[in-house]
């Protein structure tokens, strides 16, 4: 390398650099495209789930509960009552 002259010293000191420098970003940016898919793919089957039975359980605590508290207390016929638990049962079942 000593006959060489000062202009491709130059060059390549400069390409050395910026080549490693955008294998290392294109290297950065497969490995966040992996990561934010993981990132997808936890959200939709951990946190999404986990949505739905906490909706299935406040309609469990908030319609049937409820139901038998105000049948229990006689607030409720035995009519009103299983026509709260059927729509209760019915919203559950959506979820």
């Amino acid at each position: 390398m000593n006959n060489t002259q000062i202009k491709h010293k130059m060059a390549f000191g400069i390409m050395l650099p910026l080549t490693l420098q955008i294998g290392i970003c294109v290297l950065a940016i497969n490995m966040m495209t992996t990561i934010e898919k993981g990132v997808i793919t936890i959200y939709n089957h951990r946190v999404v789930p986990l949505e739905d039975l906490k909706v299935i359980a406040d309609d469990y605590a908030v319609f049937v509960m409820d139901a038998i508290n105000k049948a229990n207390a006689g607030e409720f016929n035995a009519n009103e009552a299983t026509t709260a638990l059927r729509d209760a049962s019915r919203n559950i079942d959506i979820r």
